[in-house]
This record gives C-alpha cells, sequence and structure tokens, in this order.
C-alpha cells in the first residue's frame, strides 16, 4: 500500500510567508498605574538594598582598620616596654662602673687624689 499524502483544499499549498516588511511595528503597550507603582517599588528596594550593602561594606572596611590599628599599638607598647627595660638594664650604675674598670682602665681615686672643696671665702683666704 501506499503512504497517505494529505491534500489541501486551498489553491495554494502553504499560506504565504510573512517577511519583516509585512509585520508591524508600532505596537502599544498599555501599562497601568498598578504596574509602574510596582516597578517603582521594586526599583526602590534594588537600590536601597545596594545602599545597605555598600554601608556594610564600609563598616567591615572601617572594622578592619580599627583592628589591624590595635595590633600596632599593642605590638609598639611591647617595643616599649621591652626598650625601657634595655634603658634601665644599660644605664644601671653596676654596670657603668664595671665598663669602667675593665674596660676604660679606670680606678678607684686614692684618699690623697680626693680635692676637698671648701666655700669661697676660705679659698681666697688661702690661695694656693
Amino acid at each position: 500500500m501506499g503512504e497517505y499524502i494529505p491534500q489541501r483544499r486551498t489553491a495554494q499549498p502553504y499560506p504565504p510567508v510573512k517577511t519583516q516588511a509585512h509585520r508591524r511595528t508600532n505596537y502599544k503597550v498599555c501599562v497601568s498605574g498598578e504596574t509602574k507603582l510596582f516597578c517603582a517599588l521594586i526599583l526602590l528596594l534594588i537600590i536601597t538594598g545596594v545602599g545597605l550593602i555598600g554601608m556594610y561594606g564600609r563598616v567591615v572596611a572601617i572594622n578592619y582598620q580599627v583592628g589591624k590599628v590595635n595590633r600596632e599599638i599593642s605590638q609598639l607598647l611591647a617595643e616599649k616596654e621591652y626598650l625601657t627595660i634595655e634603658v634601665r638594664k644599660l644605664s644601671s650604675l653596676e654596670r657603668i662602673e664595671h665598663i669602667a674598670l675593665t674596660e676604660l682602665g679606670l680606678q678607684y681615686p686614692e684618699t690623697r687624689q680626693w680635692l676637698l672643696l671648701s666655700s669661697r671665702e676660705k679659698i681666697s683666704e688661702n690661695p694656693r
């Protein structure tokens, strides 16, 4: 048996294909007031959300900077404490005496090396 091929009853086998020249280009879209209000509300919510996210980002950045400065302050305070201890250790009288005696070769004065000074009146009376 053969295949069945349907036939159309019109003179043309297929309807004509419309090209872009035949299409209508000036459509009118009717937008109601409620739709405009809804779109404006959505746009307002988006702008508010972006603004809030931006503010939160700034807060996070400032908190990061504050934490960084606090860490730097604590490091500087620890360094200051270390340097204060180092200054006290280096300026101790025992250390200075030890350096004077061993490295510089200084010695304690003997009794005959002592020079006693008195007030001016006695110096002018007994000049040397």
